[in-house]
């Protein structure tokens, strides 16, 4: 059974998303991906937790937003974690 994402010892979801080095082949993975998606002014996005848990900017399209959420249950599934 896939082990929720929650606060343990002192981790979070920054460090689950961003720094843990167990998802580091996953988490690589999901930025190639996201590091592909532009604004709507054509500059790459600032990928940080507020944009893979809310990805409600301006700046962003809605199909956009749903290929965010897409790519991170993709790489919540990928390490086998859950919400």
């Amino acid at each position: 059974m896939p082990q929720p994402v929650r606060v343990v010892h002192g981790k979070n979801a920054e460090h689950y998303l961003f720094h843990c080095i167990r998802y580091s082949k996953q988490r690589e993975e999901m930025m190639d991906q996201l590091l592909q998606i532009r604004d709507k002014k054509d500059k790459t996005i600032d990928i940080s937790e507020t944009l893979l848990l809310a990805p409600h900017f301006d700046n962003i399209s809605k199909s956009q937003r749903r290929i965010i959420k897409e790519v991170l249950f993709e790489f919540i599934s990928a390490t086998t974690r859950s919400l």
